[in-house]
């Protein structure tokens, strides 16, 4: 194969695939004694300076895992029950007509994530992008959780939330004073669909040892719920001090209205 003959193959092969959102490497070969450009250049060739047959082999990628459809499939899940409406991907090429590669954006209400890579198929690049931002929503919904144990915000109002959208019974609460030697706390237990769940945690009240009791249900649920739960999480997110500030003004204007 000469250069002019490579060049019309190559320009029309690399346009199909970049509208099919994949990426191929057109390498141009001699089955001569010298075996040009299978296994290394050859002298015949020296016009091409793409990659030989083997190199470009070697530059394949695995095929897409099933993990990167798990988390498509679960943001979309997501978007649906928080937002009612499906992620927007959008894909931009990147490099030269017959080295071009793909870069994913996901948008999810207000919030935009990027794949961390740039890939050779379109829906790689797509896959790494849901990964991203199925992995920053659930930081955030570690970061309540964290708030929830620091009392920040009321585990009992979160799970008393969650039984009414899941259509679940409501949380039921049991609380008990427990003395030991010269030490009195309180212990409370929570009966959440058939389960109860205790906190270790010593309380010194009933109102504490309750949210701590509506903490420990929360977390056994994030654990196995992957939709509902993080989706009432993650609108808790505001900081509670922005609610106080709001509260007061909304106080203030109230009595100056008086």
């Amino acid at each position: 194969m000469d250069e002019h003959s490579y060049n019309a193959v190559e320009g029309q092969l690399s346009s199909y695939f970049v509208k099919s959102g994949s990426n191929a490497i057109i390498v141009p070969i001699s089955c001569d004694e010298e075996g040009n450009n299978i296994s290394k250049r050859g002298s015949n060739l020296d016009w091409y300076n793409g990659p030989a047959l083997l190199e470009a082999l070697n530059q394949l990628k695995e095929p897409i895992s099933t993990q990167g459809y798990y988390y498509r499939n679960k943001l979309e899940t997501y978007c649906l029950r928080m937002y009612q409406m499906f992620p927007i991907y959008v894909t931009k090429m990147e490099g030269e007509l017959h080295n071009v590669k793909f870069r994913s954006e996901v948008k999810v209400n207000d919030d935009t994530f990027c794949s961390l890579e740039a890939h050779l198929q379109r829906k790689e690049a797509e896959l790494d992008a849901a990964q991203v931002a199925c992995t920053s929503l659930l930081n955030k919904c570690d970061d309540v959780t964290l708030r929830i144990e620091k009392d920040e915000l009321c585990a009992k109002s979160i799970l008393h939330e969650f039984a009414l959208k899941s259509k679940s019974s409501l949380p039921v609460y049991s609380s008990s004073i427990v003395k030991e030697l010269e030490m009195t706390y309180w212990k409370s237990s929570v009966l959440f669909e058939g389960v109860s769940y205790v906190s270790d945690d010593r309380a010194k009240n009933k109102r504490l040892s309750e949210q701590k009791a509506a903490c420990a249900a929360l977390k056994s649920i994030l654990a196995t719920e992957d939709h509902l739960l993080p989706s009432i999480l993650v609108a808790k997110r505001k900081p509670t001090s922005a609610v106080a500030k709001s509260s007061r003004a909304a106080k203030k204007q109230k009595i100056g209205s008086e």
